[in-house]
């Protein structure tokens, strides 16, 4: 297995119904080797019972039902912890992420040990639909994960992300954080580490169908308090 993808979702039937066959054909198209993990929070709209109707259909696709568990960092570490392949990524399950900007993240691991698709390189961007608080959030974590971390990328907060499998094992121990701060955690340990990063620009769409599970307003806070209990510990480290 080369690659393992990995897909939280919660009330994302729609989309998931688009953009599992849109994956399938950008793996067959790459020839690529893949699985992907589905790992459902027991969605009330049957996002699981639309991901097992493509297993059935396409044979790589693991669905995982979580009943006991909630939330978007622990599905990303079980998705992590179950992949057997030798490369993990993560993809948005609201066709935000285009497959085929996938497969051009992949295509730099065997150079790079991380790579991250960014929404702000070379003239990408937030689409014009985006309200102005998320973009503005945006940016400023992005900022904020720069200067108080000592990062250098255009978009460390991002969730499309394709890393090897050293990578996980090296910083899984040590991820701690709820929410979307959970991925610059992943990545600040990833850098401490020593492994490589790169971006590639990407294309970020729009969600198709449903609404955002974020909370602006309380993954800020979240954000600013766990960086900074972050920044000291760096700076701890550091003496």
């Amino acid at each position: 297995m080369e690659l393992s993808i990995v897909l939280p979702t919660y009330n994302e039937r729609k989309n998931i119904e688009i953009l599992l066959p849109k994956i399938e054909q950008a793996l067959q198209k790459h020839k690529a080797a893949a699985e992907i993990i589905v790992v459902d929070d027991s969605s009330p709209d049957n996002t699981a019972e639309a991901a097992n109707a493509a297993s059935k259909k396409y044979g790589n696709i693991v669905v995982v039902v979580r009943k006991n568990a909630r939330g978007i960092a622990s599905a990303w570490l079980h998705g992590y912890s179950i992949a057997r392949g030798k490369y993990i990524a993560t993809m948005d399950a609201d066709l935000c992420h285009d497959p085929e900007d996938l497969m051009k993240l992949v295509r730099q691991l065997p150079k790079y040990d991380f790579v991250i698709g960014s929404r702000y390189m070379q003239g990408q961007g937030m689409k014009a639909d985006k309200s102005v608080l998320p973009i503005l959030a945006s940016r400023i974590a992005q900022n904020v994960a720069n200067k108080m971390l000592g990062l250098h990328y255009s978009d460390p907060t991002h969730s499309f992300r394709v890393f090897k499998r050293e990578v996980f094992d090296a910083v899984k121990h040590k991820v701690s954080s709820q929410g979307n701060y959970f991925l610059t955690e992943f990545l600040f340990y990833a850098v401490r580490n020593g492994f490589t990063v790169a971006e590639v620009p990407i294309t970020y769409g729009r969600r198709a169908y449903g609404k955002t599970k974020l909370n602006v307003w309380k993954e800020g806070l979240r954000f600013f308090s766990k960086a900074t209990a972050l920044f000291i510990t760096a700076r701890l480290l550091r003496k």
